[in-house]
């Protein structure tokens, strides 16, 4: 809850509402799980995308902005919906089935410039522990976006490999790359039924560093992920994020993201 003493400042109060569950089922040859995350969100803080990671040993949840800080008082819905198996078929491999619903809707109205969506991804692969420090994911994905203001239908097919290295016992590098061809149909703002196809590539590069007192986080990344302007993103960006415990009691951090993005397809219509 924000509250504001000023009744000229009551655009820029909130109550806003999480809810963040996690569930993890294992057995001999296996495991599943499921991650599910609610929200309701004030407009004033779902538009800004945070420097630092969440928790730096989990990824972040798929970052949904637009950069319109405009009609403060609109608050954003998000659910998402992540359930996966694993399933062991050899003492070093495994098959990996993995889903991700996401809705996002507003309070407001249209001229905003967000548009309600939602966005559905499956994937499949084998994921092989290749020695004790070295490990690999090959995986083909499956998604559908569909956002309301423009009657967008995107479906992207693509493949991905992931590659993960313990150089040392501190640190650990991170590569994913892969390629996504993406289908795209929309209305443009002179009501015409514009059609594009658009092929890009998808990039993770990253290092991690765990001790006693302190972590850190490097990445460099090419995102396709959905966006509330009513398109898939395009997003490049660098971070860096930085904790160390100074004494039992007193943890500091420092982070730094920037961000390029762009829609995918010929939007211009």
């Amino acid at each position: 809850t924000d509250a504001y003493a000023d009744e000229s400042d009551s655009d820029l109060e909130s109550d806003d509402l999480f809810l963040d569950l996690r569930g993890t089922r294992r057995w001999e040859r296996g495991s599943t799980g499921l991650r599910a995350y609610l929200s309701r969100e004030s407009i004033l803080y779902s538009e800004l995308v945070a420097a630092e990671p969440l928790d730096p040993n989990v990824e972040d949840p798929v970052a949904v902005d637009t950069g319109r800080l405009v009609q403060l008082d609109e608050d954003r819905d998000r659910i998402t919906l992540a359930p996966y198996v694993n399933l062991q078929i050899s003492e070093r491999s495994s098959v990996v089935i993995d889903a991700r619903y996401l809705d996002i809707s507003y309070t407001g109205d249209s001229t905003s410039g967000r548009s309600d969506f939602t966005d559905t991804l499956f994937s499949t692969g084998i994921e092989r522990q290749i020695d004790d420090r070295n490990s690999a994911t090959a995986r083909l994905i499956f998604s559908t976006f569909e956002a309301d203001a423009n009657s967008n239908i995107t479906d992207t097919i693509g493949v991905e490999g992931s590659f993960a290295r313990e150089v040392s016992d501190v640190w650990t590098f991170l590569l994913t790359t892969g390629l996504r061809r993406s289908d795209i149909s929309f209305i443009d703002p002179q009501q015409q039924l514009v059609e594009d196809v658009d092929t890009n590539f998808a990039l993770s590069l990253g290092f991690r560093k765990r001790t006693d007192r302190s972590t850190l986080n490097l990445d460099v990344q090419r995102l396709i992920d959905p966006n509330s302007s009513g398109f898939l993103e395009q997003r490049d960006e660098f971070r860096i994020s930085v904790r160390r415990q100074m004494s039992p009691t007193l943890t500091g951090g420092v982070a730094f993201r920037v961000i390029d993005s762009s829609t995918l397809g010929d939007v211009r219509g």
